[in-house]
């Protein structure tokens, strides 16, 4: 039971991760290899405020996402004018330079000894001490997360994500900041990874800069490739899969325990390929967009063409 209870809150963990990402890669098209790095800043975060100031955790995990989400703030200032394989490269190497600094700042990380004895969330004076109390915890907080997230996807917000995904210059056409877009979005899915690392420190009390290495960025990307881009339900799928691999892996007798590492890599990989070559869209595709026309009756949205013709006057009309 225990060991169940322990796969469901790496599963909540892996949910937050994957729909934090969905956000910024599924629904605005930017590809980031980071998300790992700011789940490690959440993570330090957290460990080092409830280590040092005695802080509760569940307050740290508030100033866990702050300091995230300020990283991920910083980090869209200076990339907001770039897309793409850019992009993808300055992610890239912010997640280095992340890990870097983790590993050498020593007097706040202690650099490869890592942290240890993060303590565990306390309710009404009481540390969350069972795995049972800690599971039901993180599912709930994984749930308050993926309300919110949904929500933001299916909102009006969701849909002009989609836009700035889709074409830029049209979006700016309608009058969209798509600047201010661009860095809200990062600022959020930065925040949500905070949460999930102060979740992983809290959960394993120990952590370490080689937990959060490019690695681990990879596979919360893979998460999305398996699930499905633009579908958050397809995220949480891709997320709760790809954690079960390793499981499976180390219960099985048939691979040496020497080699579980190298064939988790691997596996990971022929995965991958295969839904690129077979499965493109991932298990849950994303869906079109159905209910927008009524948030035109709601006048949530506007539409285009009606939004052109209230700022143009009638012919011939007379002062």
């Amino acid at each position: 039971m225990n060991y169940l209870l322990t796969l469901v809150t790496f599963f909540s963990i892996g949910i937050i991760l994957a729909m934090s990402l969905n956000l910024l890669m599924g629904y605005t098209g930017q590809v980031s290899m980071a998300h790992g790095g700011f789940m490690g800043i959440g993570a330090y975060t957290a460990a080092w405020f409830a280590l040092n100031a005695e802080i509760n955790m569940i307050w740290a995990m508030f100033l866990a996402a702050a300091a995230a989400a300020l990283i991920g703030w910083l980090f869209a200032l200076a990339t907001v004018r770039i897309s793409g394989d850019e992009f993808i490269l300055a992610s890239f190497a912010l997640q280095m330079v992340i890990i870097e600094a983790i590993s050498r700042w020593t007097t706040v990380t202690r650099g490869t000894y890592g942290l240890s004895g993060v303590p565990k969330p306390e309710i009404f004076g009481e540390p969350l001490r069972t795995i049972q109390q800690y599971a039901v915890f993180t599912v709930i907080v994984m749930l308050i997360c993926a309300v919110v997230m949904m929500r933001l996807a299916g909102s009006t917000y969701g849909l002009v994500l989609r836009g700035v995904r889709e074409s830029v210059p049209s979006m700016q056409a309608l009058g969209r900041d798509t600047v201010r877009i661009k860095i809200l979005v990062m600022v959020i899915a930065s925040a949500f990874a905070g949460v999930a690392g102060t979740l992983q420190a809290s959960m394993v009390t120990f952590i370490h800069p080689d937990g959060f290495t490019i690695m681990l960025s990879i596979i919360i990307v893979a998460y999305l490739l398996v699930g499905g881009l633009g579908n958050m339900w397809g995220a949480a799928l891709g997320a709760v899969l790809l954690l079960s691999i390793p499981e499976i892996i180390a219960t099985s007798d048939v691979i040496p325990s020497n080699l579980l590492g190298p064939m988790e890599r691997v596996i990971y990989g022929v995965i991958l390929m295969a839904f690129v070559w077979f499965r493109p869209k991932g298990i849950i595709a994303e869906r079109p967009v159905l209910h927008v026309h009524r948030m035109l009756r709601r006048g949530k949205v506007t539409a285009p063409a009606a939004a052109a013709n209230e700022s143009v006057e009638p012919t011939g009309a007379t002062r």
